[in-house]
This record gives C-alpha cells, structure tokens and sequence, in this order.
C-alpha cells in the first residue's frame, strides 16, 4: 500500500509541537482534529470501518497499521475479481529447453543446460528453472532439431521464447515446424528483429504464409531452429519453450488521455459494469485529484501525460521538468494504480527537433519509464522486441463502430498482434472528432469482456502491455 501519512504518534509529534489534547479552539487543537478528518477519510479510502472508533490521532493510526493483512486484501480484490475471471491457460509445450536430452545439432554448435536468467513478465516465469543455452560457431545453418512427444492441440498459434545474449552478433532465427522426421512437409516462420539483449517472446500464427509440403496443426512432430550469426564468429542464444497456445495471448491496453472528468462520469461505470482494466493518462492540475485518487484506488491504472508538447520546448531540461511534474501529480495519487513509470506523449509527438533525433524516448529510460505510447492507429507487432518507447496506439473516435472495430481486434487474435486502444473524452451522446459517445464505448466494452471470457484476449493495464511485447 503506498499512503502518505506517519506510521507512529512519535512521528507525527516530530511534526506538531506540543500538547495534542490541548485545550478545545486551541491551534493545536484544530491542527489535531484536522489529521483526525484526514485519517478517516483514508481509512474510509481502503475500507476500514472507523465509525467506532476513538477520534484521537493514536487510535486511529493504530487501527491503520493494524489492519496491514485486511488493507491488503481490499486493495487486491480488484485484480483478484479480474484473475478469477479469465479462462485458465490450456497450452501444450511443443518443446522445453530444460535439457539437452531429445536435440541433435549439425557442426559448429554446443548445447548446455544453464540456469535460467531472470527477468520476463509473470506468465514466464512460471516455467522450468533450467534452459537450453545454443553457442553457434559458424555463419549460417546452424540447426538443432527437437522431436516431440505428442502433437499440439488444434490452434495455430504458437509463441517461442528465448533469451539473446548479444542482439549485435545475431541476423535471425527461423522456426520450422514439422509433421515428419524428414521435415518436407512443415510451417516456417522466421524472425529478424532482435533490438536488445534479453528474453523476447516471438509469437507466430502457422497458418500465414505458404506451408511447405501438407503439414496440419494437430500432427506436428519434430520442431527445428536455424541460428544464423552475423559474422563467422557465431552467436548465442538461450531456448526456453515453445509453446502452442490457446489463443488468449493477445493484449489490448484501454488508455484515456487527459485526465477527463468523463473518466469518472462515464467510462469508470462501464469499465466496472464489464470488469475491465483501463489507464489513464493524467495531466497534472488538470485532471480532477479526488476522482483519479478514487479510481487509483479501486485498481484503474494512472498513468502519466501532460498538456506541454514536448518536441516544442526549448532545452532537454525543460522537457524533463515538464515530465518530473507530470509524474508527481500521479504519484500523490497512491493507492494499487500507481503506475507512474508509463507515459504518454503529449500530441503523440516523440521526436526531437530539430533534426528528428531520439532524445525524449532516451530521456524517459533514463528517468526509469517502462514504456511510452505514441499515435499511428496501428497494431503493435507480435515479434517481440519492439521498442517500448514508441509503442503506437489505436483511435477510437466519434466515427468508430463498436462491431467495425470488434472485428479488428478478432484480426488481431487471429495473427497474435496486440493493440493499444486511444481514447478521449466520452459524452453521453453527440461526440465529435476524438471524443466517443457512451453507447459505442459500452458496446466495445461488451465485446471485449465476451473474447476475454472466451479465451481470445487479455484486456490488460499499460505496463503489462509493455512487458508483453518486449520483455525486460
């Protein structure tokens, strides 16, 4: 829980001078019943009941810092309500790098079984603690090659995970998945974006592209990998799984820019009405601070934004100020939906002037933002390893049809991209230009709730978007 308020009587006495009962009127006396109004409002704000009560300062902290497992509990329920919800994960694994045990190489490669590095989203990490570490010491057709114990299930849809040690000195992987020993008849996918180092989740629907040969889904065999290095010198990487999923690993981020008080009027009952997640972009002295605290507490995500084009400010130091700013003002919000470590750019613009440089996107690493979130109404690609800082989002306007844009999310179930959806002011009806009318954004939510009780997708927070498509 991250509140605001002294821990102890002593540390408030640090604070006030003097008696705290003194006589009633007193200045004392009214700065002590002023904390005593603060206290029961935060009591009230995480759900303890302080009607009974004592009125003094003491008491009522006491019954805060008692109450740590029932806070707790209350600040959770909401993203424990949405976990109970979703569909439990039915994948089958293709192929585990737990061991060496099962793969053949041709010349030129050493298999080890090395612990596995840290880091990757929560799903990840509940896998086996030993991978397959795969040193290539050639250029090209580095191969090893994996037979399976049984088929996968009946879906198209298959994500490889694996670790890159030195992005530089590798120029692609590709993926074959095959229906015989021979591999004449299989499925190809082949990566060639490696960005950074780390563990990066490559997602691949088998049923685009040309197969080679008559393979089906339901009776791949044998899995292979071709590793090729940029330079004789070879390359590395560390295999983890291969996994053909059920579908359910697309993401779709809700974010409402400007902090506006249609959040709360309109969005906040539909988004409660269908149990789903949204962020919210605030920006600091203009979004309403009661009603953001309130849905910061009740498990909506905050997130930064701010009114000031950043591309337009004369010095790197103005820019960063202006983000500093921004960030507090979330911050002071508390409460589980603190995620102040996710931006939003101000008109969607990135790039630095003059000269178009990276500087802003570098700026917001360095203050140690996960992610940040441009415009572009595009998709944001499956192959994992995009950058996080310039993550593009979908509009969602007074043009858009609920069905319409239904149908594209299905698209992007189908071909395992994930999307972040851009959002403004909603009216109750007569939208115009950005903004949305309440019926349209109650019809996207419904259809969103149904694929996520389906199985299909995951309507997730911001920061969890951003874990997803490229793993820290």
């Amino acid at each position: 829980m991250a509140a605001d308020f002294p821990t102890s009587l002593a540390a408030i006495q640090r604070v006030l001078p003097g008696d705290f009962m003194d006589a009633p009127g007193t200045e004392i006396d009214l700065l002590h019943n002023q904390i005593c109004d603060e206290l029961e409002a935060l009591q009230a704000k995480v759900g303890i009941d302080g009607s009974a009560v004592p009125t003094s300062i003491e008491s009522r902290l006491s019954s805060l810092t008692d109450s740590s497992v029932q806070k707790t509990r209350l600040l959770d329920e909401f993203e424990l309500r949405r976990s109970m919800q979703r569909p439990s994960f039915s994948g089958k694994i293709l192929k585990d790098g737990s061991s060496t045990t099962g793969w053949s190489t041709t010349a030129g490669i050493t298999l080890s079984a090395v612990a596995k590095p840290s880091g990757g989203p929560a799903e990840y990490r509940t896998n086996q603690g030993t991978v397959l570490r795969i040193a290539t010491t050639t250029l090209n057709a580095s191969i090893t090659i994996g037979s399976l114990s049984t088929g996968p299930v009946g879906t198209p849809r298959v994500d490889v995970w694996v670790y890159i040690e030195d992005h530089a000195s590798i120029t692609q992987v590709s993926f074959y998945f095959a229906t015989n020993s021979s591999f004449t008849d299989y499925y190809l996918k082949t990566i060639t974006t490696f960005s950074h180092n780390g563990w990066q989740l490559m997602s691949m629907d088998l049923s685009v592209g040309s197969p080679t040969g008559s393979p089906t889904y339901e009776t791949i065999t044998n899995f292979r990998m071709l590793v090729t290095a940029a330079s004789e010198a070879g390359t590395s990487l560390i295999f983890d799984r291969a996994v053909i999923t059920p579908g359910g690993r697309t993401k779709c981020a809700l974010i409402f820019d400007d902090g506006n008080t249609s959040d709360y009027n309109f969005a906040l009952p539909i988004l409660n009405k269908y149990g789903l997640i949204a962020n919210f972009a605030l920006i600091a002295s203009v979004s309403p601070l009661e009603q953001f605290k309130t849905m910061a507490w009740s498990g909506h995500r905050m997130i930064v934004h701010g009114a000031n084009d950043l591309t337009a400010m004369a010095t790197m130091q103005d820019v960063e100020n202006d983000i500093a700013s921004n960030r507090l003002w979330v911050q002071q919000l508390g409460g589980c939906g603190d995620d102040s470590d996710v931006y939003v750019y101000p008109y969607g613009n990135y790039l630095r002037s003059p000269g178009n440089t990276m500087e802003i996107p570098a700026l917001l690493e360095s203050m140690g933002f996960k992610g940040a979130f441009t415009v572009g109404n595009q998709r944001i690609t499956p192959a994992r390893g995009v950058d996080r800082y310039i993550l593009r989002r979908m509009e969602v306007t007074a043009s858009t049809v609920a069905a319409t844009l239904l149908a594209t999310v299905d698209q992007l179930v189908v071909g395992g991209w994930s999307c972040a959806l851009m959002l403004h002011k909603i009216f109750s009806s007569g939208a115009t230009g950005y903004d949305i009318n309440r019926q349209v954004f109650d019809d996207i939510s419904a259809g969103l709730r149904q694929r996520e009780d389906s199985g299909k997708l995951e309507v997730c927070t911001a920061r969890d978007l951003i874990s997803w498509v490229s793993p820290d």
